[in-house]
């Protein structure tokens, strides 16, 4: 079952579904029939800026404080095990697993209760999300790679 977006305008409630009005076009289908209707506003997703940003400024900064500390990934390979540096994607993987586990008061949590939402996917994440994410990334690299990193400038400030 689908669920169609709908839009409060001048007090009325207009419903859309590839640009027709979706009371036109369900008028038959629940004609007589009581249906439920459940109005919550639509979460804005994660924006390019807040993106382009962490790829951009904050994950290069923080794979070379990985690798100025000495922190290394440890690869198997025919049997044998060695040592690398971190790259871009490594810390990037290593930043969601460890900065991505939001509570509901935007506290990072990282014990599986049904009070966590763990953002699997950076995809997924609201402009919210995304920006308790960023801001987790900024605590975890003061406390664990002791570098402070200068948040992005908002629009209009």
């Amino acid at each position: 079952m689908s669920t169609p977006m709908a839009q409060v305008v001048n007090g009325q409630l207009q419903w859309k579904h590839n640009g027709k009005t979706l009371h036109l076009l369900q008028r038959e289908k629940y004609e007589g029939k009581w249906v439920t209707v459940t109005l919550k506003p639509v979460k804005k997703p994660k924006t390019l800026s807040q993106m382009g940003y962490y790829y951009a400024a904050i994950v290069p900064i923080c794979t070379m404080a990985f690798n100025n500390l000495g922190w290394t990934i440890t690869e198997k390979c025919g049997g044998k095990e060695f040592e690398r540096a971190f790259t871009e994607n490594d810390t990037d993987l290593h930043l969601k697993n460890h900065c991505a586990r939001i509570g509901e008061d935007g506290s990072m949590q990282r014990a599986a209760d049904s009070d966590t939402r763990q953002v699997h996917t950076k995809g997924r994440m609201t402009c919210e999300q995304a920006r308790q994410f960023i801001d987790s990334v900024h605590a975890y690299a003061e406390q664990n790679l002791h570098e402070t990193i200068v948040p992005r400038q908002q629009k209009g400030k």
